[in-house]
């Protein structure tokens, strides 16, 4: 079997099983409801029954977190470091600056996108998002000498394009859901981890074959196939089909138009959680997201092959998707930052053995994964369970944008210290110090009260 076929056949298989396991869960946590969304047990009664509409919520926020700016760009970038460096005849550390730009440009508007979500939902700015990134894409495999020309786009990305971030999904997603609410955040969110299985090694294999111009184009197609699908489909809230969260039954509720209950962003950033949650999420970014980012280089350098490279990133973007829905149940059914604290202890360890040149690559990539592959759906629950969902879009954006600063900034200073020393021994050592601190950080977050808000 031929590379390329492997690969299909990988990235068959994953979406499959992911497709089965979000019909499972359906079937066996969903209450029933008739074709048109009506509870059972209500006057107007059906025969027939069908799954849930928040489970397909899930099932299309999947197929556009797979194709979103995360995956398609984030992810794949430490692929196209050396190529893009070769042919504009620039170093590592500019180059870097790309991506670094893309986070700035998503961290100064993720708080904006989140207010507009709270008032008009998040399909319109998905959709907006997802054409921008692949109008960009396309400019990508078009774009000439200066190298500023690269780092314009990848702004542009980062300002527009970040509307289809997790922030618009997991807003939509925490709205059909309560009391399964990590679970479908978790199942959602495997969208960013099957995209970091699929892309990087595709990303490398067209590389190889056709050049990095074409990879771009070819990555913007799919993204263009979801983004109309997205704007038909999408419902922002389930009272927009006449239910309630979690499929519950109408006398379940004591009252049945029962307004969306929350802190203001004015008192939520008045709280020592708020920013704890902040900057821990912050230091996450720059740690991991840096270490990822130069994870390809890094790993050439020492000597491995390309496709070796190439596949511990992938091994990184299937631990994300497991990541992502072992968290989802876990953080259901017990503290979510001790849940948390675990992810990121084994990153510490991970990141550790790459700084000791002690081997444990897959380990490292692994563990990388399930640090990040809990971030996207730990993240919004925990501010949904501090502070209520009323203002989580706003809360939510203020909070991925320090996630996307982190972002910003961690690849730059590991591709410009490795420009200076030539080696990635530095940023390692402070990224393993820094997992550690978070890690106890995490866990000397407050109790939440899960009653209090819904």
């Amino acid at each position: 079997m031929s590379y390329a076929a492997g690969m299909a056949y990988l990235v068959t298989c994953t979406w499959r099983d992911t497709i089965c396991n979000v019909n499972l869960v359906a079937m066996l946590f969903s209450r029933s409801v008739s074709p048109i969304g009506i509870p059972e047990n209500t006057s107007r009664v059906s025969n027939r029954t069908t799954i849930f509409y928040g489970w397909w919520i899930v099932v299309l926020s999947i197929f556009g977190l797979t194709f979103s700016v995360g995956p398609v760009v984030v992810y794949t970038f430490g692929i196209f470091v050396k190529p893009l460096a070769k042919s504009f005849s620039s170093d590592r550390g500019t180059i870097s600056l790309a991506i670094s730009f893309l986070n700035l440009g998503a961290a100064i508007c993720l708080p904006v996108y989140g207010f507009i979500i709270d008032r008009i939902g998040g399909r319109k700015i998905i959709a907006i998002g997802l054409s921008v990134l692949g109008i960009c894409l396309y400019l990508l495999s078009r774009v000439d000498p200066p190298v500023w020309h690269v780092l314009l786009i990848y702004g542009v990305i980062g300002l527009i394009g970040s509307g289809s971030s997790p922030v618009s999904f997991s807003k939509v997603v925490a709205n059909w859901f309560n009391r399964k609410r990590g679970l479908a955040l978790g199942i959602a969110t495997t969208g960013i981890g099957l995209g970091g299985v699929l892309l990087p090694s595709l990303c490398q294999y067209l590389i190889e074959r056709v050049g990095w111009r074409q990879a771009f184009l070819i990555l913007s197609i799919p993204v263009f196939v979801i983004t109309p699908i997205i704007a038909i489909f999408y419902t922002n809230r389930p009272e927009q089909k006449g239910l309630l969260p979690d499929g519950e039954k109408m006398d379940d509720h004591q009252i049945a138009n029962k307004p969306v209950e929350g802190m203001s962003v004015k008192d939520a950033m008045r709280t020592r959680t708020f920013w704890l949650l902040y900057f821990i999420y912050l230091f996450i970014a720059a740690c991991s997201l840096g270490t990822l980012t130069h994870l390809s280089p890094l790993l050439t350098d020492r000597g491995f092959s390309p496709k070796y490279a190439a596949f511990a990133t992938s091994i990184f973007g299937a631990t994300n998707v497991i990541g992502r829905l072992i968290n989802g149940y876990l953080i259901d059914k017990y503290f979510a930052p001790y849940v948390a604290a675990v992810w990121l202890l084994g990153a510490a360890i991970g990141v550790g053995l790459l700084w000791l040149g002690a081997g444990g690559v897959l380990f490292s990539a692994a563990f990388l994964g399930l640090l990040i592959g809990s971030e996207a759906d730990t993240m919004p629950f925990l501010l949904s369970r501090y502070f209520g969902r009323k203002h989580l879009g706003a809360l939510f954006g203020f909070v991925f944008s320090a996630f996307t600063i982190g972002v910003a900034v961690g690849p730059y200073l590991f591709g410009m210290t490795f420009d200076r020393t030539h080696s990635y021994q530095l940023p390692l050592g402070c990224a393993f110090i820094v997992l550690i601190v978070l890690t106890i950080l995490t866990l000397k977050l407050k109790k939440y009260n899960t009653t209090k808000f819904n």
